[in-house]
């Protein structure tokens, strides 16, 4: 028997359509990959990237400034960003290898 996916926390107010549930991405590894990701969130209504990680916080922050992201922290390790309770998903964009090791 499967379990439902986690539910969405809805945000009010922060979409045209506020029975749209904005999610909050959250990223790893902010690099040319990631920069197409979050381009790519400006152009859905109820997305938004809250959050982006590096081991190094000024590069999460260069990003951030980069790509205008208004709404989002930046973090110095991929465990904050983990933990973090602004962020309903995370798009993982650090070398291909590490993929799986990020993620579990």
């Amino acid at each position: 028997m499967m379990s439902s996916p986690p539910s969405v926390k809805p945000q009010t107010g922060s979409s045209s359509n506020s029975a749209i549930p904005t999610v909050r991405w959250g990223v790893i590894g902010p690099g040319n990959i990631a920069g197409k990701f979050v381009t790519s969130v400006h152009d859905v209504e109820a997305a938004v990237v809250t959050g982006v990680a590096s081991a190094n916080v000024d590069k999460s922050q260069g990003f951030i400034d980069h790509h205008k992201l208004q709404n989002a922290t930046a973090y110095a390790s991929y465990q904050q960003l983990f933990e973090s309770d602004s962020v309903d998903a995370i798009y993982i964009a650090n070398l291909h290898p590490w993929h799986a090791q990020t993620a579990i």
